[in-house]
Formats: structure tokens, C-alpha cells, sequence
């Protein structure tokens, strides 16, 4: 990562840790990394050791491993998660874990608008937006659909109900009404 890059980076995560705020002991709740710097973290775990394509041996217990093997290139957003819920997690007061890995382009990797952090973070933190004219509009669509599926129900069954009524086999309880009453 060139220097203008790594200023580019730490000017996004002091915007971060100004706009989302950060744990009592400074520690920023969210941040953004590059996946290919040298992050690593202490694991509890079974490992394979190799040597080159050797296997050696399977070691059960702590070992510092690397973050992000899998992502290569990537800006990934990354939240902190204090470590009393983190069980493989040891001697640390919590941990940096992903959000949202961005996807590079042709090799390089993509730099997030801020716009895309601002909106993936507030989404996480308050859910999506939604104002009472969507709720309103929502709630009338779900009268709508109701509505139309009662009524679907009822011309299906309505020449049913009419045969046996006119046959018989069918009446209509009247009195049947004041007992359901409100």
C-alpha cells in the first residue's frame, strides 16, 4: 500500500471513529482495513502445520493466524466486538470482525465511498429507514392483498354454498349474527 493510500485510510477511519464513536477505552467501533496487511489474531483451535506442501502435524491450542486469508485486495469494514461473547478469542479485550468485504477491481483494490460506509454502518446500527407514509403504504397493500384473497375464497365457494342452499342440505342461521356480536 503506497503512502497516499494509508493516509487515505487513516483519514476514513478518524471519520469513522468521529461520526460512529468508540469504546470507553478509545478503541474505534468500526474501522477499515485492506486485507492484505499483516493482521493476524490468536485463535483457539485445531491447526494443520505445514512446511511449504509438507503436512507436519495438527497442533490443538492457541495460535496467531492470519485475519483474512481468503479476501485478497479487499477494504473491509470491520466492527469491534468486545471479547465476553468471543470464546476462541484469548488475552485480548475484543476483536475487529468483518462486515462487508469490498470487491476489488482488475487486481486494485476498491475504495468505499463514504456515502457506502455511512450507509452500511447507520443500516446496521438503526435498521433500514422506513417513514410513516411507507408504513401507512404498506399496511394498505396488506388490506388490499386480504381483501382480494377473501374475496378469491368466497367465488370459489359461493357456487357451492348456492347449490346447497337451494337444495337444502344448506340454511342460513339468522340468530347465528347476535351471538357473535361485539
Amino acid at each position: 500500500m503506497n503512502a497516499e493510500s494509508r493516509e487515505s485510510l487513516k483519514t476514513i477511519n478518524a471519520w469513522l471513529k468521529d461520526n460512529f464513536g468508540a469504546e470507553l477505552d478509545g478503541t474505534a467501533r468500526f474501522r477499515l482495513v485492506l486485507s492484505d496487511e499483516k493482521y493476524t489474531e490468536k485463535r483457539k483451535g485445531e491447526f494443520e502445520i505445514f512446511q511449504g506442501p509438507i503436512f507436519l502435524r495438527t497442533h490443538k491450542g492457541v495460535m496467531e493466524v492470519p485475519k483474512y486469508p481468503w479476501l485478497k485486495n479487499q477494504y473491509v469494514v470491520e466492527r469491534w466486538i468486545p471479547s465476553d461473547g468471543i470464546l476462541d478469542l484469548l488475552g485480548t479485550k475484543g476483536s475487529y470482525c468483518p462486515l462487508y468485504a469490498f470487491p476489488n477491481v482488475d487486481g486494485r483494490p476498491l475504495k468505499p465511498p463514504m456515502r457506502a460506509l455511512r450507509f452500511l454502518i447507520h443500516t446496521l446500527l438503526y435498521g433500514p429507514k422506513k417513514t410513516a407514509a411507507d408504513h401507512q403504504r404498506d399496511e394498505i397493500e396488506e388490506e388490499k392483498r386480504d381483501y382480494e384473497e377473501n374475496l378469491a375464497i368466497l367465488d370459489e365457494a359461493s357456487p357451492y354454498l348456492a347449490s346447497q342452499l337451494h337444495e337444502g342440505s344448506a340454511i342460513v342461521n339468522k340468530a347465528g349474527k347476535e351471538l357473535f356480536k361485539p
